[in-house]
Parts: structure tokens; C-alpha cells; sequence
């Protein structure tokens, strides 16, 4: 997969990962945002390559595994059968 990348944000489908341009001096560390935000049940994967300006390579794999939502109704307090209703 191939991506256009702006300062701000770089997207991979389902992932995206801000700043997507930073600089690091020696002895110094950056923090990177990681948003995973699948549009359906299942497991992503994408690779991922950091290319310093002094030529490292770094490879990653990125993994996700979405979840489907639940809830569960405890308890009604002052309802009837009359006026409660459950769509889907």
C-alpha cells in the first residue's frame, strides 16, 4: 500500500499515525499517536517503514483486531412494557 504522507497525519487505512514527519536529535525520544479505527469486525495488518536521514531502515508491522460493541440492559426503573421499545 502506498500512501501520501503530509506533516500532520500519515494514513494506512484503518490506522493513522501523527506527526507523520518529526525529527529526533541524539539522546532524545518523540511520541507517536497510533488511531485504529476500523470500519468492521475483523483483523488488520499493515507494514510500516521509517527511513532516518542518516539512511536506517526500520521495518514494523502494525496489528489490530476490532471488536463488535455490546451492551447490556440491566435494569428499568418507572417503565411499562407499553412504553419501552428496543430497535436494532
Amino acid at each position: 500500500m502506498q500512501t501520501v504522507v503530509n506533516p500532520s497525519c500519515l494514513d494506512l487505512g484503518v490506522f493513522q499515525i501523527r506527526p507523520a514527519v518529526f525529527e529526533v536529535l541524539a539522546g532524545q525520544s518523540a511520541n507517536l499517536e497510533l488511531v485504529f479505527a476500523p470500519l468492521e469486525t475483523e483483523k488488520y495488518s499493515e507494514e510500516l517503514v521509517i527511513v532516518c536521514d542518516n539512511c536506517q531502515v526500520k521495518y514494523f508491522t502494525i496489528n489490530g483486531e476490532s471488536q463488535e460493541k455490546t451492551c447490556l440492559l440491566c435494569f428499568l426503573l418507572r417503565a411499562s412494557r407499553e412504553n419501552f421499545s428496543y430497535n436494532r
